[in-house]
């Protein structure tokens, strides 16, 4: 089960990192009826994923999991591991994620620098969402769902 979220509308920390059964997610962050519709269509890439890739793990981000009204989309991170490549070869990159499911797919390498690490830089709140009286070093939880 996740916590409750913060003063700042977030998932808390620690942990960073809160794994998470696909089913738990919908009461979450799926109630109000525009986030019910964004729920389906990550459901139907998670679907689409299953049938045409390796990909075994997402990493949930964004707007979708905090508390803000204006959501449009739900922001997920893939890892390019060697085995995930090695099995779905270059095909990964051509999810059709944000014109058929209203999902925003960023690909990372594992590894990286701190300064191209998505696990940093989903920890930290994204300026337009972050509120006025949130503080500047403020650290946010993450979704990992395993497929």
């Amino acid at each position: 089960m996740l916590p409750t979220l913060t003063e700042h509308g977030f998932l808390p920390v620690p942990p960073t990192v809160h794994v998470v059964r696909i089913d738990e997610l919908p009461g979450c962050f799926g109630v109000k009826p525009a986030r019910r519709e964004l729920w389906q269509s990550f459901l139907d890439f998670v679907g689409w994923l299953k049938t045409n890739t390796a990909v075994a793990e997402v990493y949930l981000d964004g707007r979708f999991l905090s508390a803000a009204d204006d959501v449009s989309h739900v922001e997920v991170g893939i890892e390019l591991t060697v085995d995930l490549v090695k099995k779905s070869g270059l095909d990964v990159f051509k999810i059709p994620a944000f014109d058929e499911f209203s999902v925003r797919v960023r690909y990372f390498a594992p590894f990286r620098p701190a300064e191209h690490n998505f696990h940093d830089e989903f920890q930290t709140p994204d300026p337009e969402i972050r509120l006025r009286e949130a503080p500047s070093d403020l650290r946010k939880g993450y979704i990992k769902i395993r497929l």
